[in-house]
């Protein structure tokens, strides 16, 4: 017999939305089932740790959402983000990983996801995530949506002239460093090379960033390892 997954509200009959987990830690499944069962308008839906299997459930029986982790077996939570998308245009989709969200938040949601959940978050998060997405919105940390704002910034043309002027701005020394920071180097790594104090670089550092407008310091790291990658080389008579 079928159990039926209603819950009344008012005069109102309501299905309960199904939850796909597809997460390869079978206590991560297990928590987040009784996270989500204790919820009155959302029931749990497992999907195993396989994404080639979790794919095939999702078309047998398509949820209402589905929540996926990263690192999975037999594929990864970003192609079968790409998979699912392909299949189900208007299907919520929730990334839910250990990953740095700054690393991986954009990177999943250009694959399909409609938002990103660190697994270090509370569990209200979580639950405030899927009801964002089930409800047909982006969920992404304020962090997040302000590097991602701070990104689409960057891309303007407005925002390259400005940079082109503060590159133009750098003194010898502050492309010096640029070009260390673009090749991996830490402050202090720098200063060593250029046998100066770690606070000297730092403050190099700093006036780098308010030159060139950039927000932090992984900004500025970004920044510089795409400035010496375009950076014409230089053969060595000197010419370009």
């Amino acid at each position: 017999m079928v159990a039926s997954h209603t819950v009344l509200s008012g005069r109102r009959l309501h299905r309960r939305a199904r939850v796909m987990l597809v997460d390869d830690h079978p206590i991560v499944r297990d928590g987040i089932r009784r996270l989500i069962d204790q919820e009155g308008d959302m029931i749990f839906v497992d999907g195993g740790g396989r994404a080639d299997t979790a794919f095939r459930l999702v078309l047998r029986h398509p949820p209402d959402a589905v929540i996926v982790d990263i690192s999975l077996e037999y594929g990864n939570g970003v192609e079968l983000c790409r998979d699912i998308r392909a299949r189900f245009p208007a299907m919520p989709i929730l990334v839910l990983s250990m990953h740095d969200e700054t690393l991986y938040a954009e990177r999943v949601m250009r694959a399909g996801a409609n938002g990103y959940v660190m697994k270090a978050e509370s569990a209200d998060t979580l639950v405030r995530a899927v009801r964002t997405v089930l409800d047909g919105r982006v969920y992404a940390s304020e962090r997040v949506t302000s590097r991602m704002l701070v990104e689409m910034m960057e891309r303007s043309p407005r925002s390259r002239r400005f940079r082109n002027r503060g590159l133009a701005g750098l003194t010898g020394r502050e492309l010096a460093v640029l070009e260390l920071i673009g090749e991996g180097l830490s402050a202090g790594e720098i200063a060593k090379k250029l046998g100066v104090a770690r606070k000297t670089i730092e403050s190099h550092r700093l006036h780098i960033r308010h030159k060139l407008w950039l927000t932090d310091s992984f900004q500025l790291t970004q920044y510089a390892m795409k400035w010496l990658a375009e950076r014409p080389r230089r053969t060595p008579d000197g010419s370009a």
